[in-house]
């Protein structure tokens, strides 16, 4: 066997384990999603359900619309947890494919040096263009995950809270008063 040979036989062993490792982290990925898909939905029920709840009081009970804000940030948290850890998986999987393409591109120069048939070029390409497109939806799908998740976080302030705690902020001309009176009459 030639060096040629035993080059073109380690770039073809390399990358069928590239491929391997690839597919084995897609496969992982897809398992945890939709093992954490119900935990995603419950989340985001009870996430519902508590703003919700934080509508109703919001006005009315002050004591209890804090405790459903903090519930509801409590229950935000696992949602954005699952989706980044998502991400983070993703980022991994492009990473395989990535090395994945530098083989194929090895490999393919290989074939060319050794001459061998381009049946098996077709092959390669084939899998890398699975590869891209799988990557790419799994990556789209996370960015929709992403993206529908922002929308459900609960907001801690809005413009009326902000006007209210401006206007907090700001004394009662009366109370302003009768405290400078009250200075004045400690001063003298």
């Amino acid at each position: 066997m030639t060096q040629e040979d035993h080059r073109y036989e380690y770039n073809k062993s390399t990358l069928s384990n590239c491929l391997q490792n690839a597919t084995t982290l897609i496969r992982s990925y897809l398992t945890e999603l939709s093992g954490q898909t119900p935990k995603l939905i419950m989340q985001t029920d009870k996430l519902w359900e508590l703003s919700q709840r934080h509508r109703l009081v919001s006005g009315v009970d002050k004591t209890a619309a804090i405790a459903l804000i903090s519930a509801c940030h409590a229950a935000y948290q696992p949602i954005i947890y699952i989706i980044q850890n998502l991400h983070e998986k993703l980022a991994e999987i492009a990473d395989r494919v990535a090395e994945l393409d530098r083989e194929s591109f090895a490999l393919n120069e290989e074939f060319y040096q050794v001459g061998h048939q381009s049946c098996q070029l077709e092959s390669i390409a084939d899998r890398n263009a699975w590869l891209f497109q799988t990557l790419n939806v799994l990556q789209t799908q996370a960015k929709y995950l992403d993206m529908h998740a922002r929308s459900l976080a609960p907001s801690l302030v809005q413009s009326s809270t902000v006007k209210l705690l401006k206007e907090a902020m700001q004394l009662v001309k009366q109370y302003e008063s009768n405290i400078c009176m009250g200075f004045a009459r400690a001063a003298t």
